[in-house]
């Protein structure tokens, strides 16, 4: 084992994710917590805690990644690669193969950013100063979508397509602005205790009333066409008295059982009268 991998071991998750924050080295970042989800992205597509800091950032839930990272994951994989077929300030087209076989080309062109309002967006400085290094890093990522999503466990985004600022040259995210979720004034219960009772009593307390039966569930047309099937039968029968009264459309399940089971009965007894007759 080296070095650098046991001294990560032995800080952990969070103390490396801790010690990456406290750096200063990532501007993007504004806690422990924020490095430690980067760092577990990375994890989930075997990327390093190091290239995940530096290539990954996590926008409201999806996944963004920098061009030179998604090119080595693919050349990586050992399943996929890709070729530059063209590669202008006007355009670049990359043909993507799988197991040796050509899968398929995904090219991105001037006009496309134009039209997708790129070059005029917060990444505006770069398409201008750095056309085909942005131009490369669209078609990478279309085409990372298209031919091997199974590398990235799903979509996958270049910074600059969420309208993360980045530095053109590089590919790299300059600092994301991150934002906060509101703060609950409410304090957490510990993470031994249950959460106080809504009623204010305590579950040990043994003068504690006992919790109403919870109400019985309305019955469904499929228990009243059961109903119905003995009420029809008990009808032919001739049975008459209680059991064969109207049943009202707001019976529970167990009031419509009740009277169910009990002409079901009274059906059986007639009908074993009428055997008996008979004989």
């Amino acid at each position: 084992m080296s070095k650098e991998i046991a001294v990560r071991n032995d800080l952990g998750l969070m103390g490396t994710s801790d010690a990456f924050f406290q750096s200063g080295y990532f501007p993007d970042v504004k806690s422990a917590a924020q490095a430690a989800i980067k760092i577990m992205a990375g994890q989930e597509i075997g990327v390093g805690p190091f290239a995940s800091m530096r290539g990954i950032v996590v926008n409201h839930g999806k996944l963004e990644l920098s061009a030179g990272l998604v090119g080595s994951l693919i050349k990586q994989s050992g399943v996929y690669d890709y070729r530059i077929v063209t590669h202008t300030n006007e355009q670049c087209i990359l043909t993507f193969y799988e197991q040796g076989n050509d899968v398929g080309k995904s090219g991105f062109t001037i006009e496309d950013a134009q039209k997708a309002g790129l070059t005029t967006g917060t990444n505006a400085h770069s398409w201008s100063h750095y056309p085909r290094n942005m131009l490369f890093s669209r078609a990478l990522t279309n085409g990372a979508r298209w031919y091997c999503p199974d590398i990235f466990s799903g979509s996958i985004y270049t910074p600059d397509e969420m309208g993360t600022p980045i530095d053109g040259e590089t590919g790299e995210v300059v600092e994301a602005e991150i934002i906060e979720q509101p703060k609950s004034t409410e304090p957490m219960p510990r993470p031994h205790e249950d959460p106080p009772r809504a009623d204010g009593w305590d579950d040990d307390d043994p003068d504690m009333p006992e919790a109403p039966p919870e109400p019985s569930p309305i019955a469904e047309p499929k228990h009243h066409a059961k109903w119905g099937t003995y009420w029809k039968r008990g009808k032919a029968l001739g049975i008459t008295g209680p059991v064969m009264d109207t049943i009202a459309g707001g019976i529970t399940i167990a009031a419509l059982t009740v009277r169910a089971d009990a002409l079901k009965e009274a059906i059986a007894q007639r009908e074993a009268d009428l055997a008996a007759a008979k004989d």
